[in-house]
Formats: structure tokens, sequence, C-alpha cells
């Protein structure tokens, strides 16, 4: 009996600390670009272009951004943190953002009138 009881306890602790160390990681992975909103303007995947928006959030912590609509690109890569629904970015110069993650959508407020929505 004793030792079935310490077989379980030592499964669940095994499952918690996957949880800590996997769960927290569960924002990462390559994104889709579905739309952004840049001064009013709306793009689609459709109107920007295939491979026109790209994300990657690493495991590691660190992200990588893409993004080239016209005349307007950006390139950029930093960390991000999750805490709970909340994503929060700081990129290579410092700068941050924020964004929400809820079931398999990301939608991050980038600033100054541009906001993007991406699908994992």
């Amino acid at each position: 009996m004793k030792k079935a009881i310490s077989v379980i306890l030592i499964a669940a602790l095994l499952c918690i600390a996957a949880f800590a160390l996997f769960g927290c990681n569960a924002a990462a992975g390559d994104y889709t670009f579905e739309s952004a909103t840049i001064l009013g303007i709306t793009f689609t995947r459709e109107t920007a272009g295939e491979g026109a928006v790209t994300l990657k959030l690493n495991n590691d912590g660190t992200y990588i951004f893409r993004f080239q609509i016209s005349t307007f690109s950006v390139s950029e890569s930093g960390t991000w943190a999750k805490d709970g629904s909340a994503i929060t970015f700081t990129d290579q110069n410092g700068g941050g953002s924020t964004a929400t993650f809820e079931g398999n959508k990301l939608t991050w407020d980038y600033g100054s009138g541009r906001s993007f929505v991406f699908s994992k």
C-alpha cells in the first residue's frame, strides 16, 4: 500500500513539474497572420499577401516578428513572457507592447494605432 501511494505521489509531482516547465510556453510556436489594423486601415492575409507578416514565439522566450506591406516594414526580435492570457513583448531596443492569447488567437496591441491578429 505504501509503495502504491509513493508511486502515485511521484507521478503527480512529475505531472506538476511537466506543466511548470512546458505549460507556460503553450503560446510558443509559429503563428498565421489573420489581420492588421494600421492607422484605421485594415489588412487581411489576402490583401497583405502570403508571408507578408510572420510571428514566431520561441520556447526560450524570444520572438521574431516581420511585417512588409507596401512601403511599411518592420523586422524585430526580442523577448516575450506570458502571464495568464497576457503576453508582454520587449523588443531589441527595450520597447514594450502587449497581447492577449486566448484559445489559438493572439491579438497584439503594437502601439501607435497598430494592432495585429494571429492564429496558431
